[in-house]
């Protein structure tokens, strides 16, 4: 099933311990209608003293009806780690404070990973990535080797 994305929220903050600059986004997740998840993604646009660069995504899903309210939807989060391009399936407990507002369940890894509910996640996050441009990162095509290689060619550390 293919998705598309409505970007809705710009929220630019400032860390009251570092004064690092942070960043949220979030927008709607839709198939055709109705919407099926809500996401968000924060990083901090300047790093500080106790920010990684480490971007962290929620992705809400469940139902979005009229009568519907946070217990009908759950959240999975993950981490985009620029240095590795790589992201991962983290324990969404972590969010509870924050997100108890819009989700009732907060999937564990071990909820997601290798489950059914995995391949809608990644399919959703791929839409995300490839096309809310106010994203922070740099966006690498399938196929390309990056800047250092040439197709076909190992990098230095041995991998493709």
């Amino acid at each position: 099933m293919g998705y598309a994305i409505e970007p809705w929220d710009d929220m630019h903050t400032v860390c009251e311990e570092c004064g690092a600059k942070n960043r949220t986004i979030s927008g709607g997740v839709f198939p055709d209608e109705p919407q099926v998840a809500f996401y968000q993604v924060f990083w901090s646009e300047d790093g500080g003293d106790h920010h990684d660069e480490d971007v962290a995504v929620q992705i809400v899903l469940g139902s979005f009806e009229d009568k519907s309210g946070p217990e009908d939807r759950y959240l999975v989060a993950l981490w985009f780690r620029p240095s590795e391009n790589s992201f991962m399936v983290v324990d969404a407990d972590q969010y509870r404070e924050s997100m108890g507002h819009v989700a009732g369940r907060f999937l564990g890894r071990d909820e997601v990973v290798d489950q059914p509910l995995a391949q809608q996640v990644y399919d959703i996050v791929d839409e995300i990535w490839l096309n809310d441009p106010r994203l922070p990162v740099e966006r690498v095509e399938p196929g390309d080797e990056g800047p250092d290689t040439e197709p076909g060619e190992d990098s230095e550390d041995g991998g493709p």
